[in-house]
C-alpha cells in the first residue's frame, strides 16, 4: 500500500486506474439494461466498497494515496449514477410505448 500515489507511477497505480477507467467507460458504452452492464455496475459497486475498506484499514497509506483512491471512488459513483439515470430513462421510455 505504500506504493500507491508515490512520486512515480507504480504498478498498483496503473492497475487501479486501468480497472476504474475500463469500468467507467464500459458503463457508458454498454446498453443500460443489458446483463453485461449490470455486471459491470456490480463490479463498480464492489470496487467502491473495496476502496473504502482500503482507506479505512490501510496503516501506511499516505494522504495523497487516500486522495487518489477517494477520487477513483467518486468517479465510479458518478458513473453508477449516470448509468442508473440512463437505465431508468430507458425503462421509462419502454414502459410508455
Amino acid at each position: 500500500m505504500d506504493q500507491i500515489a508515490a512520486s512515480h507511477i507504480t504498478l498498483p497505480d496503473l492497475l487501479i486506474w486501468g480497472v476504474a477507467i475500463f469500468l467507467f467507460f464500459r458503463l457508458r458504452t454498454l446498453p443500460p439494461n443489458s446483463a453485461t452492464c449490470r455486471l459491470v455496475a456490480a463490479l463498480c459497486g464492489c470496487m467502491v466498497v473495496a476502496i473504502v475498506a482500503v482507506i479505512l484499514l490501510a496503516d501506511n497509506l499516505s494522504s495523497i494515496g487516500v486522495m487518489e483512491l477517494a477520487m477513483i471512488a467518486i468517479w465510479l459513483c458518478i458513473g453508477l449514477s449516470r448509468w442508473n439515470d440512463a437505465r431508468s430513462k430507458s425503462t421509462l421510455a419502454s414502459d410508455l410505448l
